[in-house]
Order: C-alpha cells, then structure tokens, then sequence
C-alpha cells in the first residue's frame, strides 16, 4: 500500500516543481490521484482509475506509480502511465473523448535586474 504522499524529490527543495501520488476522499471512500504544482500551488491532478483505495487494481497502480516517482521518473512519464490506465471502449478512444492532457507550465527563475 502506498502512504498518503509519495512526492518527488524535488518537492522537498521549498519553492520548486513538484509532484506526487496523493489520496483524497470522495463520495464517502478514498481515492488515487496525480497531482503536480510549483510551491504551495496545485497546478494539475489526474485520477488514478481502478477503484477507491483498497481494491486489488487501484492498489497495484498506486503502487507502481509510487515506485515511479520514487524512482525518479519525469512528471510527463508518470501522467503518460496514468493515462495509459485510461478505460478504452471499443473504437480505441476513452469513454467517447480521450482525456485532454494540459500542457505542463513552465516556471522561469526571476531574473537578476539591478536595482534603481
């Protein structure tokens, strides 16, 4: 079973990219999600698909996803596995409309102006 937070390493760093596999509850159960921010801000989530938390399937994904971020893997190759996890009908595509994944923003350094 994976813990409540499984954050990359760079969410350690204060104000930094980050990124992680968190549980949240709803309808009365808890979930799986992916979610990704810059500091204090949540930029993006995806649902971990396979049931509330404790069911055989939600657990292994979880899992792997745990053991990918711990691993060091980039945002984008985790929100690809996750999508990958999406349910196909049978023309291919996902529930009528494949997901829209948004494009992950940038974060850029101030830069060093000199002052007045």
């Amino acid at each position: 079973m994976v813990d409540n937070a499984v954050r990359s390493q760079a969410s350690l760093a204060g104000n930094s990219e980050w990124f992680g596999l968190y549980e949240y509850p709803s309808h009365g159960r808890r979930y799986y999600r992916l979610q990704w921010g810059v500091g204090r801000k949540t930029l993006g989530q995806l649902h971990v698909r396979g049931g509330a938390v404790g069911s055989k399937l939600a657990d292994v994904r979880a899992a792997e996803l745990g053991r990918w971020v711990i691993q060091g893997r980039t945002l984008a190759q985790c929100r690809k596995l996750v999508s990958s996890w999406d349910k196909q009908t049978s023309k291919g595509d996902t529930r009528g409309k494949p997901r829209r994944i948004k494009p992950i923003p940038q974060v850029h350094e101030p830069s060093d102006v000199p002052g007045p």
